[in-house]
C-alpha cells in the first residue's frame, strides 16, 4: 500500500509540474545564424593511368605514375600537411581500332587485344588552400588525368561553429524581444533551447595516408591562382521564452 501511495503521490507531483509549466506564457521563435571563415586546405581529384603489353606491365607502369605523382605533390614549393588516397583500381584490355564495342565483335577473330590499361582514381589534400591550382597544375605534369579541385576544408571548426550558434541565438532573442514589446509585455527567462540544424558546407572525403616529403621543393610549370569561396557554417535555433 505504501507502494501505492507514493507512485500516486509522484504521479500528482509530475501532473502538478506539467500543468504549472503549461500555464506559463511563452514566445517561440527560430533564430538562425550563419559564421563564414577562409578555408585552410584544399582537395583535388582526378585518375591515374599505366599502359603496357600485359597486365603486369600496365599495373607497373601505373605503379610508376602513382609514384611519380605522389613524390612531386609532397615536394611541390609552399604546400604542407600533403595526404593522398588512391582507390578503386581496374585493369582492362585495349583492342584493336577496327573492333566494337559489342562483346561478339571482340570474339571474332579478327578483333585481338593490343596491350592492358591499369587505372586508379585518386584524392589529394593539402595546404594552404590557396595552393589548390597550382596543385592541379602539378598533378597534371606528374601524369594525372581528368584532375581539378574537389572541395575545401577547415581544419579546426570549432570556433565557427560557436560563432554561428551564438547569432542564432542573438537573432532569436531580437525576435522574441520585438515580439514581446509589440504585445505589451517583457521576456523574463528562457525556457527551452533546440538545435533545429547544423550544416557546414566545405567537403571532406574519408581519411588517407600523409605523404612523407624528401628532397628538393618543385613548383608547376604553370602557376593557376584559385579563390576559394569562404567554408560557412549555419545553425537554426528554436528557443522558447517565458513573457509577461
Amino acid at each position: 500500500m505504501r507502494l501505492t501511495v507514493a507512485s500516486v503521490a509522484f504521479a500528482l507531483t509530475a501532473l502538478s509540474a506539467h500543468a504549472q509549466e503549461s500555464a506559463i506564457s511563452t514566445i517561440i521563435v527560430q533564430g538562425r545564424g550563419r559564421a563564414e571563415a577562409p578555408p585552410d586546405a584544399f582537395f583535388i581529384a582526378g585518375q591515374l593511368r599505366g599502359q603496357g603489353a600485359d597486365q603486369s606491365a600496365a599495373l607497373r607502369a601505373l605503379a610508376e605514375t602513382q609514384g611519380r605523382m605522389s613524390d612531386g605533390l609532397a615536394r611541390m614549393d609552399g604546400l604542407s600537411g600533403a595526404r593522398l588516397l588512391t582507390q578503386s583500381v581496374e585493369v582492362e584490355p585495349v583492342y584493336a581500332p577496327g573492333c566494337r564495342a559489342d562483346s561478339r565483335d571482340r570474339d571474332s577473330s579478327g578483333c585481338t587485344i593490343q596491350s592492358y590499361t591499369a587505372g586508379m582514381s585518386f584524392q589529394f589534400k593539402g595546404a594552404p588552400a590557396s595552393e589548390a591550382g597550382n596543385a592541379v597544375s602539378l598533378a597534371s605534369e606528374l601524369g594525372a588525368q581528368n584532375v581539378g579541385t574537389s572541395g575545401t576544408h577547415l581544419e579546426d571548426d570549432a570556433a565557427l561553429r560557436a560563432e554561428a550558434r551564438r547569432l542564432a541565438f542573438a537573432d532569436a532573442e531580437e525576435q522574441a524581444r520585438s515580439l514581446a514589446e509589440a504585445s505589451g509585455r517583457r521576456i523574463v527567462r528562457i525556457v527551452r533551447i533546440q538545435n533545429a540544424d547544423a550544416r557546414m558546407n566545405d567537403y571532406e572525403p574519408g581519411s588517407a595516408d600523409e605523404v612523407v616529403v624528401t628532397g628538393s621543393r618543385i613548383r608547376p610549370s604553370v602557376a593557376i591562382p584559385v579563390e576559394h569561396p569562404p567554408v560557412r557554417v549555419d545553425v537554426r535555433l528554436n528557443v522558447a521564452f517565458e513573457i509577461e
